[in-house]
């Protein structure tokens, strides 16, 4: 990797943005928008020429700009150099705040400059009232240098590190963290939730799920607000649950970066499970008639319950919109507090307390089996298994009572601790001997406890 510096006046970053790319995939989203009060500083700082701002790093196709042979350091951009520099690696919010205010996106806070023992009080002008009012202090402006660093590599890995480098990694999210990594998860999450492009020759096009209005950046079928890679947060959350992951090490950001660098993952990555999961999500929330009650922790909830329903093939979906209508049913009768509850002062059940903090296994778990254990009302489903046992309902109740004393769920025969998932339903009087299948009538058990009798 070679890099030289050079100047470029305001005037001819002009140039550059017409033909530079601002939002290569490894990019954030614009935010400086959002920091109105930091960009106005900006622009006050070029006019008065007090301070240096930060150098800008651009990647050039040409390695003899990045040697330095076509120009000497320090030296201004040319216009030929200009169309040379393909993609923006560090700078971008600097360089779209001037092109902003270039553009009477918004006006100057408090600027006044001495110039020539001359004054000029710009503070809450706009550019144009710059222009029209002092046309000196226009050419000044567009006079003023910026440094700027050209890079060539052709290693993509090479310049993503770059990124991750001059970037002050605290001022990141995990997700934009993990935008910077080169690998075919990181490129499908980007891809498919945001940009819409093609990484090594394969195409990830957006999903339509991660639609959000152009202007406030709001989904336009949750209420998240898609900003700062939100939707990559949903999106990788997503695929730990449809790989699994999720229910063995959760669905932190200690799993998700592990997620994004595990070598499986690094070449190539199969799309086709999350694919459907998306397609059916989309088809549960394009009526937006839920939009404003579907949060992230809500939506991992529904994922889970649709991973299950197309994961079991003893149950048949026959009606998505009413497998929808009953997940939001039971999940509003699930968080609503009842009045003896409230009595005792109870002020959040288990269950809406865990969809809105827990994002480790045992609580995705306990979340999900909350809602399977309702599935027997959903009467968008055919074919659901009622065989000889009580109901999975049911028999969460009994775990749930199954208690140690200290706070361990265990078998009501030998003790040993035991999860729900292996968890098993046994009749105290035997159902081959006319016992009744009924939660009076059932222990739960282990696995080694319900062996057959001699």
């Amino acid at each position: 990797m070679k890099s030289s510096l050079y100047q470029i006046k305001i005037r001819d970053l002009m140039k550059l943005d017409k033909v530079i790319n601002l939002n290569p995939a490894y990019q954030r989203d614009y935010i400086a928008k959002d920091n109105r009060k930091w960009q106005q500083q900006l622009i006050a700082t070029i006019f008065e020429g007090n301070r240096v701002v930060p150098n800008l790093y651009a990647r050039t196709n040409s390695k003899e700009m990045a040697e330095g042979k076509l120009l000497d350091e320090f030296q201004e951009y040319t216009a030929d150099m200009i169309l040379n520099i393909t993609e923006m690696i560090d700078g971008q919010q600097r360089h779209r705040t001037i092109v902003d205010f270039l553009n009477d996106e918004f006006k100057l806070g408090v600027c006044v400059i001495f110039d020539d023992d001359e004054k000029y009080d710009i503070s809450g002008y706009k550019w144009s009232q710059v222009q029209a009012t002092y046309p000196e202090m226009e050419n000044k402006f567009l006079e003023s240098k910026l440094r700027l660093v050209s890079t060539f590599s052709k290693n993509e890995t090479d310049i993503m590190e770059m990124f991750c480098q001059l970037n002050d990694l605290n001022t990141m999210t995990e997700a934009e963290k993990r935008n910077a990594i080169d690998s075919a998860i990181a490129a499908y999450v980007r891809g498919t939730s945001r940009l819409n492009n093609e990484w090594r020759g394969t195409s990830f096009p957006m999903h339509e799920l991660f639609s959000r209005d152009s202007k406030s950046l709001k989904s336009l079928y949750t209420s998240l607000t898609f900003k700062k890679m939100a939707q990559d947060e949903l999106l990788a959350k997503l695929i730990a649950l449809t790989i699994g992951i999720a229910y063995e090490k959760g669905v932190g950001n200690n799993t998700l970066k592990a997620m994004y660098i595990d070598p499986v993952h690094k070449t190539t990555f199969s799309s086709k499970k999350i694919k459907s999961l998306l397609d059916t999500l989309e088809t549960m929330l394009k009526n937006k008639v839920y939009k404003s009650k579907i949060n992230l922790g809500v939506i991992l909830n529904l994922a889970m319950v649709v991973l299950y329903l197309q994961n079991n093939k003893e149950i048949r979906v026959k009606n998505w919109h009413k497998v929808m209508e009953w997940f939001y049913n039971t999940h509003k009768t699930l968080s609503e507090v009842t009045d003896e509850e409230k009595k005792a002062g109870i002020e959040e059940t288990n269950y809406h307390q865990k969809t809105r903090l827990s994002s480790d296994a045992k609580g995705l778990l306990l979340r999900r089996q909350y809602l399977l254990s309702e599935l027997n009302s959903c009467e968008g489903l055919v074919g659901v298994d009622k065989k000889r046992v009580i109901s999975d309902k049911e028999k969460f109740e009994l775990w749930l009572q199954s208690d140690d004393g200290k706070g361990n769920k265990v078998c009501e025969l030998c003790e040993v601790v035991l999860a729900f998932e292996d968890a098993v339903k046994a009749h105290k009087d035997a159902w081959s001997e006319g016992g009744e299948t009924t939660p009076e009538n059932t222990l739960i058990t282990c696995k080694q406890c319900n062996k057959p009798r001699d």
